[in-house]
């Protein structure tokens, strides 16, 4: 049910009751939560996945938003932190903090930009490109550890099923959708 004021005829306001229809309960939102089995939960298999792969990198003392920095500029040249930002979909704090770190190893370089002096150009060092040379040998290692016991035609219908699901989350989360 719900409360509705509106204005009457007098100038007087007054109240009316509706009733609301029932929404019909989603099954899987009234679960016990003692039955949601965390190791058959998507979102966590991947993550779990994505951490142990990322070992490799911590090793290098890189984690996820300085690789994802270096693989950026490597990949796409100079750019600005914005930029990376739009094409990792990380969130912007946390690529700011890895470029100021990465700035700080000698990494990265940073630069004014010249179109808009609040944006900086960011370039990959000599030494941050050695690095992501090996950063993605060691990624490309773990990929194929990964990957190994998959058939070609595993390996195929696995991306194609990774990229619907990516398209499934943008669309989820673009910011005309959510609620």
């Amino acid at each position: 049910m719900s409360l509705s004021m509106r204005r009457l005829s007098d100038g007087s306001v007054g109240s009316t009751i509706d009733r609301v229809p029932e929404r019909r309960r989603d099954p899987a939102r009234s679960m016990p939560t003692s039955r949601f089995d965390l190791q058959r939960f998507a979102p966590f298999r991947l993550g779990r996945l994505a951490a142990r792969a990322a070992t490799a990198f911590a090793a290098q003392g890189v984690g996820e938003a300085e690789w994802f920095v270096l693989i950026a500029l490597s990949r796409d040249g100079p750019g600005t932190a914005q930029a990376i930002v739009r094409a990792t979909g990380a969130h912007k704090t946390r690529i700011s903090r890895a470029v100021a770190d990465l700035v700080e190893r000698g990494l990265v370089s940073r630069e004014d930009g010249a179109a808009d002096r609040r944006e900086y150009l960011l370039r990959l060092t000599p030494a941050g490109r050695a690095l992501v040379d090996e950063l993605v040998l060691a990624a490309l290692e773990i990929e194929q550890r990964l990957m190994a016991p998959l058939t070609p035609e595993e390996r195929r219908l696995l991306d194609r099923l990774l990229n619907k699901l990516e398209a499934a989350v943008d669309d989820a989360t673009a910011p005309d959708r959510r609620p």
